[in-house]
C-alpha cells in the first residue's frame, strides 16, 4: 500500500516521521534499531525493580498479595482471602479487596517508571468473595497523558465471576521512580 491510501499508518503497519508538512513511510524491524533494544531493556529493568520493590512492601505482604504478570500501563495481581479478612457477614471486607484494587493501580500507573499518585478512585462491589478464595486484579490503563493516567481494575473470583471494578485516576509527576537509581 502506498502513502495516501487513506489507511493510517497504524493499519498499515508502519511507523512515519514528520517531515515539514509531508509523510516519510518506512517498514519498521526493531531488531535494526539499536534504540528499541535499549528501550525494551530499560522498560524490563524498571518492571522488575517495580516487582521486586512490591514484594517487599510490607502491606502487601501483610495481605499476601502476589505480582503474576507486570507490563507497562497493565498488572495483574492475586490475594488469597482468609478468615483475618472478614467482616461482620463473614465474607471478605470491602477493605481487603480494595487494598488488592490499590496495588493493581499502584502498578499499572507506575509501570512506566515515573512516580504517579492517586487522585481519586471509583470502586463498585458485585458479589461477596468467600473465605479462602483466591483473588485477582487486572488493572490496566485506559487513558494516558502526560499529566493523568485514567485505570480500569475489576476483581474477578475463582470461578471467573466479577467481584469488584473500579475506575481510578492518578497524577503522573516528572519524577523517576526513587528506588529505580539505587536498582542499577
Amino acid at each position: 500500500m502506498q502513502a495516501g491510501s487513506g489507511l493510517p499508518p497504524e493499519e498499515l503497519g508502519i511507523c512515519c516521521q514528520i517531515e515539514g508538512s509531508r509523510y516519510n513511510h518506512f517498514e519498521f524491524n526493531p531488531d535494526e534499531h539499536e534504540g528499541y533494544q535499549q528501550r525494551n531493556d530499560a522498560v524490563n529493568s524498571c518492571l522488575e525493580a517495580l516487582k521486586r520493590r512490591f514484594a517487599a512492601e510490607p502491606y502487601a505482604r501483610a495481605f499476601g498479595i502476589t505480582v503474576i504478570d507486570l507490563e507497562e500501563g497493565r498488572a495483574l495481581l492475586q490475594m488469597k482471602t482468609n478468615e483475618s479478612m472478614n467482616n461482620i457477614f463473614d465474607c471478605t471486607h470491602g477493605a481487603a479487596i480494595y487494598s488488592l484494587i490499590d496495588a493493581a493501580f499502584e502498578l499499572a500507573v507506575n509501570s512506566h517508571g515515573s512516580v504517579a499518585v492517586a487522585l481519586g478512585v471509583n470502586v463498585s462491589y458485585l458479589s461477596g468473595p468467600r473465605s479462602g478464595e483466591v483473588l485477582q486484579a487486572q488493572g490496566r490503563e485506559i487513558n494516558r497523558s502526560r499529566k493523568i493516567a485514567a485505570c480500569q481494575i475489576d476483581v474477578t473470583g475463582e470461578d471467573g465471576r466479577l467481584i469488584a471494578t473500579c475506575q481510578a485516576l492518578a497524577y503522573r509527576k516528572k519524577e523517576p521512580l526513587p528506588f529505580l537509581a539505587l536498582s542499577e
